[in-house]
């Protein structure tokens, strides 16, 4: 019985105010210690302010009525589902010791509980270790590679990841902020700021998060409207004329309704210079803001969210990278953060979306949930230099744009022995992706610009269920199956510019300017777990995963398959000497199929499906509290990658005919890859010191099928440091930092030209900075 109920019927009157809260806290709040104590206070003010009515002489039958009330539903509360509860559980972070709350299952769960492979991040630890975009967090993970090609956000996991490099698909890894699912790729660097946690899932999630998780999720979570009022900010500068800056306020509008709104901005100029016009190229411009607002009506809770992103910058920039590129001396640079380019640089991105979630919890055991999203996205690449060089050879406009709306129902059930989710999943989407291409070099060949335009329609429908059962108190059985039918279609329009005037290649109607695919499939997954106690269990599982294909939508008539992978995964996830180790181990082995991958061909791209992959490998991540203010993290991955049967054609050397390329390592899948860090807090009256240190190594890895030296990133070491003063009342805080403190060059993408050989992009070189944050 709701607390407010048994108020009411001990004092016959409702409750509001105070006494609604504390009704709140009961039916949301874990902590057994802290939801009484909440009680006791609340309960008190809350008769103190009542006008009107004697109640007062009954105060210890109310107490008694709330406690009883509290205790009876303790163990259902502990495994409440409101986000904000997890928010707030994850919010202490991991450097303390405190278990990790998670919602990776779309329910509030301990870490250690959930029978995936998972990394999750609190804002706490996302400052601490200075994770403020992809590139960032993929340091900090085992078995995951981040890189970007044209703008494109390619990031991998367990070898399974994006190797398209223009957007002509979605990623493997599926990518979530607030419940969103993120379609575009070239997106997803957009939302790393204003961040509560990041939970990075490992392995194909095809049940519950369906289509476009073969490698894995990424879920943002970012903060919720607080009932206090609560605002902060944050200033920075830094070596390439760094400046930032983010301010955020939140708190109650009523007792039942709660705001926050937050908003920041970054200037910085580009890491790489062009020699030939003295500009700086690969800058950032960026800004945006986010709103939201929860109101609770009844038993509902309604969430509503809206962000704004706004990017500018000159890019992307391509680097030969060949030390015989067939060039003459002086058109090119080798140099990783110089280039001689004789065209400018301009590129805009700009998303503008919103999330609305409705959860009514219909009784103790069951609660309903509605997710509304949209999102309007687009990225203009108005112009870069192709070739990367003085040469006039050729140059590219892109431009990629998504409206997507998308409509999720859950039902969630919980007993004593059995969780459960049952969902239905609507998506729809449509895409627009142009690509001009302006030839100067091949006008002895009669074409002047090659351009392609084209639309695409997605529409994706999905219902699933997943259910966790106990068998024993410490045997547990757990699956579930997605159901999934989708229809893409595109319309394309291509042709060469030549001098006596156009070469259409095809029109919508004309064969292969429309083209259409219907697809249906089944994801899923079955496995067990086993407590050997409170801190210690193992979990198998078989999971299926499902990606689908698409168009190349530079080429007419060029459709690709679905990628799919059958998964097997043992683990153990092991809390240790009265939780001062966390060590979570996890080995798997996959089956996958029809890897998509894009090739270029002249100055257009060609989308192909790799028949039959092998991958297996090991993941461990280890976290340990030796003392109360002393933490070590490490975690590391051993990955064996391989193409299983492939035959293909390499571009770059015609001459070498078809190659079969069985036993070649996929791309950005490196070997091992190892991550560490150590914490140390000095306390005293004068405040808190807080030293860090980061180290991510890595095995050398391909950005190619061929695996062609020119195209391979060797073994590296990156090291980053901080440090930060934090005052004694901790609401102001100065932090310094440096990544990449051994300044080396790495690269992130290649592409390879015909007739040229391979240019390149790179990370980051050696940045630092200064930053001041306060919270009141």
């Amino acid at each position: 019985m709701p607390v407010s109920l048994a108020l009411e019927r001990e004092c016959g009157f409702g409750i509001s105010g105070p006494m609604q809260r504390c009704a709140k806290e009961c039916r949301k709040t874990a902590a057994f210690s802290s939801l009484t104590q909440n009680i006791k206070s609340e309960i008190w003010d809350g008769i103190m302010r009542i006008k009107g009515h004697m109640c007062a002489q009954r105060t210890k039958t109310i107490m008694a009525s709330c406690m009883a009330i509290a205790a009876a539903t303790f163990s259902q509360a502990a495994r409440a589902q409101e986000t904000d509860t997890a928010t707030a559980a994850v919010n202490a972070g991991q450097t303390d010791g405190t278990e990790i709350i998670v919602t990776a299952q779309k329910r509030a769960q301990s870490i250690q509980e959930v029978p995936v492979a998972i990394t999750a991040l609190g804002a706490d630890d996302l400052e601490a270790r200075g994770i403020r975009n992809l590139a960032d967090l993929a340091r900090q993970v085992p078995s995951v590679n981040f890189g970007e090609v044209a703008g494109t956000s390619q990031i991998s996991a367990r070898g399974i990841g994006l190797a398209l490099l223009t957007g002509a698909g979605e990623s493997s890894v599926a990518f979530h902020v607030d419940g969103m699912y993120i379609s575009r790729p070239s997106a997803a660097g957009l939302f790393q700021t204003d961040v509560s946690r990041i939970e990075f899932l490992r392995g194909p999630q095809g049940t519950l998060y369906g289509r476009n998780a073969t490698g894995g999720v990424v879920n943002i979570i970012t903060p919720e409207p607080t009932d206090q009022f609560k605002a902060g900010f944050r200033v920075g500068i830094g070596n390439y004329d760094l400046r930032e800056t983010s301010i955020y306020v939140s708190g109650p509008i009523s007792d039942d309704v709660r705001f926050r709104l937050s908003g920041d901005g970054l200037d910085r100029d580009g890491y790489v210079l062009n020699s030939f016009d003295g500009e700086r190229i690969d800058d950032a411009r960026r800004w945006g803001m986010r709103a939201a607002l929860d109101a609770d009506v009844g038993n509902v809770t309604a969430k509503l969210k809206f962000f704004y992103r706004r990017n500018r910058f000159k890019g992307p920039s391509y680097d030969p990278i060949d030390a015989n590129f067939p060039f003459p001396p002086g058109t090119f640079d080798l140099d990783p953060y110089r280039i001689v380019a004789n065209s400018p640089y301009g590129a805009r991105q700009r998303a503008v979306g919103g999330t609305l979630r409705l959860e009514a919890r219909v009784s103790d055991a069951i609660t309903l949930v509605s997710q509304s999203n949209y999102m309007d996205y687009k990225f203009n690449i108005d112009v870069y230099d192709g070739d990367g060089t003085a040469v006039d050879l050729f140059n590219v406009t892109r431009i990629d744009a998504s409206k997507s709306f998308s409509q999720e129902f859950n039902i969630i059930g919980e007993s004593s022995r059995a969780d459960w989710v049952i969902g239905a999943y609507y998506l729809r989407d449509r895409i627009r992706q142009d690509n001009l291409t302006a030839t100067p070099g091949f006008a002895a060949l009669g074409i002047l610009e090659t351009n392609s335009f084209s639309n695409m329609r997605v529409n994706s429908y999905s219902v699933f269920a997943d259910l966790t059962y106990k068998v024993t108190g410490a045997f547990s059985l757990f699956g579930g199956a997605r159901g999934l039918m989708e229809h893409q279609d595109i319309k394309q329009t291509a042709f060469l510019v030549t001098p006596v005037g156009n070469a259409f290649l095809c029109t919508p109607t004309t064969p292969g300017g429309f083209t259409k695919q219907d697809r249906s499939a089944v994801t899923g997954r079955f496995g067990a777990r086993y407590e050997f106690s409170d801190n210690a269990n193992i979990y198998g599982q078989y999971s299926r995963g499902y990606k689908s294909g698409g168009f190349a939508p530079s080429q007419c008539g060029n459709p690709f398959k679905p990628e799919t992978i059958n998964a097997f995964e043992v683990g153990s996830k092991n809390r240790l000497a009265d939780g001062a180790i966390d060590l979570n181990l996890s080995a798997f082995y996959y089956d996958f199929k029809n890897l998509q991958f894009e090739q270029i061909i002249f100055t257009s791209l060609f989308t192909s499906n790799a028949p039959k992959s092998e991958l297996y490998g090991i993941d461990a991540e280890l976290l340990v509290h030796p003392a109360r203010d002393f933490t070590l993290n490490v975690s590391g991955s051993l990955l064996h990658a391989r193409f299983k049967r492939l035959s293909d054609t390499d571009p770059l050397d015609p001459g070498a005919g078809l190659q079969d390329l069985a036993g070649v390592p996929l791309m950005r899948a490196p070997d091992w890859t190892l991550n560490a860090g150590a914490q140390y807090d000095l306390r005293g009256g004068f405040g808190t010191f807080t030293i860090r240190g980061d180290l991510y190594a890595t095995d050398k890895f391909s950005f190619r099928q061929f695996n062609d030296p020119g195209a391979i990133q060797p073994s590296y070491v990156t090291f980053g440091a901080s440090l930060t003063y934090r005052t004694p009342d901790e609401r102001w805080a100065l932090r310094a930092w440096v990544k990449n403190a051994n300044d080396r060059a790495v690269l992130q993408g290649v592409v390879a030209n015909p007739g040229q050989g391979h240019l390149g992009t790179y990370a980051a070189p050696r940045t630092y900075g200064l930053e001041l944050s306060a919270d009141f």
